[in-house]
């Protein structure tokens, strides 16, 4: 859809002057938008599972279609996946603020079997970056899995929506956690610090490899990458 651009006030980020902040969206480069509110309807076939940024408000089917909407608000973007084979699991975490999280998974069937170590990668850390950073303040955290040779859907953050890497291998190593972790801690970075991702790549990269890097060690005694 149409992503609408940052009009920057004179002196936010150096700027000498008001203006609009816009920058053509290339497929291997990062995000810069305002927060918003979305309410957005998805028609796909009445056998697809619909996850999305947000909360889902109802599901309405008819003639073999399927009507999902969700809401969303004070987020900076909007994303949805669909597939007939999800394998979907979901727990109500409660949050060091003392406010509840529903975490949702949408596993490809190859990785069905790793359901517990997708839902504690997601839980872990929840719960550690909203004690160390800042309070996680949606109500719902999707993880998606995309199915194998899906890669250039895999590994990537949207608010309260991240996709964790392609089910290519049956039994992964330690990166299904840190995949996870990663994208969780964009979240927080750029999710809540909301800095230009486009311009300042480093600054959401460097924080949220940081966020990942601590959670690897204090969780799972991994050692941080070099």
């Amino acid at each position: 859809f149409p992503k609408i651009g940052v009009y920057e006030t004179a002196g936010m980020r150096g700027r000498t002057d008001e203006g609009w902040n816009v920058h053509q969206y290339h497929g291997s480069s990062e995000f810069y938008a305002n927060y918003g509110s979305y309410r957005v309807k998805i028609d796909v076939p009445a056998d697809y599972k619909v996850a999305a940024t947000g909360v889902r408000q109802g599901v309405r089917k008819m003639d073999g279609r399927a009507l999902h909407e969700f809401a969303a608000d004070a987020v900076h973007d909007f994303a949805w996946s669909a597939s007939p084979s999800f394998v979907e699991a979901s727990e109500s975490l409660e949050l060091p603020s003392g406010e509840y999280v529903k975490i949702q998974l949408y596993l490809d069937p190859d990785h069905a079997h790793l359901e517990e170590r997708y839902m504690k990668a997601a839980r872990e850390s929840l719960l550690k970056f909203s004690e160390w950073f800042a309070a996680y303040p949606y109500p719902t955290l999707s993880v998606v899995v995309p199915p194998k040779g899906a890669g250039g859907a895999a590994g990537m953050e949207y608010p309260t929506l991240v996709t964790a890497w392609e089910a290519d291998n049956p039994m992964p190593g330690y990166e299904l956690e840190r995949v996870v972790s990663h994208e969780i801690g964009h979240q927080f970075f750029y999710g809540l610090i909301a800095n230009n991702e486009f311009e300042e790549a480093w600054l959401d990269e460097a924080f949220t490899s940081y966020a990942e890097d601590r959670l690897m060690k204090e969780v799972y005694k991994q050692i941080p990458i070099p």
